[in-house]
């Protein structure tokens, strides 16, 4: 191997930042000591030819002697750069880990600005969902009103908020949801349940239907306990 390719190989050795591609240089230098030895190989014979033929040894002893010193020096460097390597692997694999250390971090506070946020404006949902109610309340003892004055086809505040606000949606598995995902779901679900456009529906349906045979003075029991359940579970909230 000529001087000037073997210091270029070291240069290339020398000015690797990364393990990846210092361990390319290295296999190459590995490439570099096979071709050496089979140069060396190839002088032996020279050799043993001169000797039983009586020529000039001299010029075989020196190129042999050039070889060995070459692959010393390749096998030296191959030491030398395979511990180099090894090191800047442990560096990476830290430097990785602190990495991944520090992104988790900070996800992790993004995380819990994200779910401050959606708490004040379910806090906030469930503010207006209060207003709604007495809101709706008043509207229906306005329409009741109404319809003891001989008032007929009125708009009911269920049939109001149903328009405007929209059914609860369903949930689907080809939706994808992630746990946070179906977190969100499962709490905006519960308060789209408890709206007041689905309660006056489940009062209204309840007091229709009821238990059979049951008078309608049972009726509006059962209701009113319905409600209570209701009601307790949104002061729970």
């Amino acid at each position: 191997m000529k001087t000037s390719a073997l210091n270029s190989l070291l240069d290339e050795c020398r000015a690797s930042k990364s393990s990846e591609v210092l361990a390319a240089a290295v296999d190459r230098v590995a490439a570099a000591i096979g071709g050496v030895r089979a140069e060396r190989a190839k002088l032996d014979g020279q050799l043993q030819d001169a000797i039983v033929g009586g020529g000039d040894t001299g010029k075989v002893h020196a190129a042999i002697a050039g070889l060995d010193q070459q692959l010393k020096d390749l096998e030296a460097a191959e030491t030398g750069f395979t511990q180099r390597r090894d090191e800047l692997v442990k560096l990476e694999a830290a430097a990785e880990l602190q990495a991944l250390r520090d992104r988790h971090a900070l996800e992790t506070e993004q995380v819990a600005a994200h779910a401050k946020r959606l708490r004040a404006a379910t806090d906030e949902l469930w503010r207006i969902a209060t207003e709604g109610e007495k809101l709706v309340r008043q509207h229906d003892r306005t329409v009741g009103d109404l319809e003891s004055l001989g008032e007929r086809r009125l708009q009911r505040a269920a049939a109001v908020l149903r328009t405007n606000i929209g059914e609860r949606p369903a949930p689907s598995s080809a939706m994808g949801f992630s746990e946070y995902g179906k977190q969100v779901f499962t709490l905006l679900s519960q308060i789209l349940a408890l709206n007041p456009a689905n309660l006056m529906r489940a009062r209204l349906t309840r007091r229709q239907n009821g238990r059979l045979g049951a008078t309608f003075e049972a009726k509006d029991h059962a209701t009113e306990a319905y409600m209570d359940q209701v009601r307790n579970i949104r002061a729970g909230n």
